[in-house]
């Protein structure tokens, strides 16, 4: 295959994977470093404990984890978490 033809193959497949994203995970990859508001609810709804992360708020099977933006100190919780992003573009 000559280079043009390869590079041309090369710029389909990518404008295909952008093209195939859902809003949601364009959304991901363009909030990547905003702030986020990460609140634990209990069971019966109420509030229990409200942080704002520095950048992204990642998650594992064990839960989200952050980088608390007031205390500076790493963030692990489970539970019912709602994450949102402090301000949206």
């Amino acid at each position: 295959m000559s280079r043009p033809a390869l590079l041309l193959l090369v710029c389909l497949v990518l404008c295909g994977f952008t093209l195939a994203c859902s809003d949601a995970q364009k959304g991901r990859f363009g909030t990547y470093g905003e702030e986020f508001k990460v609140t634990v609810y209990s069971s019966d709804g109420s509030m229990i404990r409200q942080w704002t992360s520095t950048g992204k708020v990642g998650w594992r099977r064990s839960g989200f984890y952050f980088l608390d933006k007031d205390s500076r100190k790493f963030i692990m919780v489970t539970g019912t978490v709602v994450v949102e992003s402090v301000n949206p573009r």
